[in-house]
């Protein structure tokens, strides 16, 4: 069975940790915070019209870096916990962070982990389960790096379950191997057997990989690498009304380097059938593929530079005689080809960007263009994108006074819009270290409003923040369908 730990476990594992090592914390610096904030719920959010139910939560969160004990161990800790009024007690988030000489020590709950950033991207830092424990353990000795990441759950096309990554680098030293490294990864996880009772009847699901994956480089020249990497997978994938041993295999080799002023990267790749990731992400290579891409940048100097991309792949033979989708998974049986266009150029105190993106074998609007102008004596800036496979949005920044930026976006395609007016740097007349700022935003789609206003004082030793609404990070699709919310931080650092 999968160990878990729960976020209780998390945080006495890390205070025990922390306590037989001396818990003597010196030369310490962070930031403590409480936020309260008063919740309503949307009373249109079911189409009925009633009274908000409201709800009071405090929040306190409480970072911390410093050195650790006799040993005076550089280590980093982060707690986040909350109360509400219908709720119990709950931690949301933790970490504690030792770094012993060359190595790293971090034990997590509901944090995120880096991406493999291996050609085949073979896991993806965007597969994180909320909720999820972990511990993650980096070191190096001489040539040899390496990492281990155990996750309580991962994020699954299919059932979710628990993770195990081995990541290990061999540089090898000497002049015979200069410039040529090697790589292997293991990703092993597996959901169990999940039982699930509908009145139509009982039945299990399970999702299961494990994958084996080497990737040698190498410096033919100084100025051209060549890599390879090899994955294989086996697996299980078990549904409702389809259960599938999996077998695959991958393959993708790749040239990289630069000729004058010219950078050029060039991919050659093929999988089968039976290489389902389930821990990729769209950068991952496909199921039954096999392709080419290159990328050609030229930058005669620095104000200038233009890019040219190119990519096509094809179903491999296997993928015409399966039975057309797997659940979860879409084996694609047409070609798909891409040419892109990049021009970037910059003309004294004016600067542009142009991309042209023509794609087939998707359902995407040809061409897909994207550009942007900036005036940088105003700070003015003027984009926009239209077709491809997103809908089409205009967007600007225009400054209003010199602590003082409005910024507009419109979707053409769904007739949604935004506006917001941020205001940063104002000193108060009292002390030059007393600083204000604050953000309005407004933005609308049929049938739908959304406001949000912030107002923060930042002084030397802490800070105060005031805000309506939820904080959508300049997204036009985020935050909506919340109901009014009130809220009040409070910072001290130390």
């Amino acid at each position: 069975m999968p160990v878990r730990l729960s976020p209780t476990m998390v945080v006495v594992l890390g205070s025990l940790l922390v306590f037989t090592m001396g818990a003597i914390m010196t030369k310490a610096n962070g930031v403590t915070e409480i936020e309260i904030q008063w919740k309503a719920d949307n009373p249109h959010k079911s189409g009925l019209a009633s009274e908000p139910d409201s709800s009071l939560a405090i929040t306190h969160s409480f970072r911390w870096r410093g050195l650790l004990g006799q040993l005076r161990l550089p280590a980093e800790l982060e707690l986040k916990w909350s109360k509400g009024t219908k709720d119990s007690f709950a931690i949301e988030q933790g970490q504690l962070i030792l770094k012993p000489s060359d190595y790293q020590v971090r034990l997590f709950h509901n944090k995120g982990f880096r991406s493999t950033l291996d050609p085949m991207r073979l896991l993806s830092a965007s597969r994180r389960a909320d909720e999820a424990s972990g511990l993650e353990i980096e070191g190096r000795l001489g040539p040899v790096s390496g990492r281990g990441l155990w996750l309580e759950e991962i994020d699954n096309v299919g059932d979710n379950g628990p993770l195990v990554l081995l990541d290990m680098s061999l540089s090898p030293v000497g002049r015979a191997n200069q410039g040529s490294r090697y790589r292997y990864i293991y990703i092993s996880h597996d959901s169990e057997w999940n039982w699930h009772f509908p009145q139509s009847g009982a039945y299990a699901t399970r999702t299961s990989r494990q994958i084996h994956s080497l990737l040698g480089s190498w410096d033919l020249v100084p100025n051209a690498r060549v890599s390879t990497q090899m994955a294989i997978l086996a697996g299980l994938d078990a549904r409702k009304t389809y259960h599938r041993d999996l077998q695959g295999f991958a393959v993708l080799s790749r040239g990289e380097g630069y000729w004058r002023s010219v950078n050029w990267l060039l991919d050659v790749y093929r999988t089968n059938p039976g290489f389902v990731l389930a821990t990729g992400d769209t950068d991952s290579v496909g199921s039954g593929r096999q392709g080419v891409r290159a990328r050609l940048t030229r930058s005669r100097h620095r104000d200038e530079s233009l890019g040219l991309s190119i990519q096509y792949e094809m179903p491999v033979r296997e993928v015409l005689h399966l039975p057309g989708e797997m659940p979860g998974y879409a084996l694609h049986t047409e070609p798909y080809s891409e040419v892109g266009l990049t021009h970037r150029r910059r003309l004294g105190k004016f600067n542009y960007k142009l991309g042209l993106t023509w794609e087939t074998g998707k359902e995407a609007q040809n061409p897909k263009v994207v550009c942007e102008t900036n005036w940088l004596p105003w700070g003015l800036r003027i984009g926009g994108r239209w077709g491809g496979t997103s809908t089409s949005q205009l967007y600007g920044r225009l400054p209003l006074h010199r602590l003082a930026v409005a910024e507009a976006r419109y979707d053409l395609t769904k007739g949604w819009w935004r506006t917001a007016i941020k205001v940063q740097g104002l000193e108060s007349r009292l002390s030059r270290n007393s600083r204000w700022q604050g953000e309005a935003v407004y933005k609308k789609r049929p049938g739908e409003a959304y406001t949000y206003l912030a107002l923060q004082h930042k002084m030397e030793k802490g800070y105060w923040e005031i805000s309506w609404g939820k904080a959508d990070r300049g997204r036009l699709d985020w935050s909506w369908g919340a109901g009014p919310e009130l809220s009040l931080r409070v910072g001290r650092y130390f």
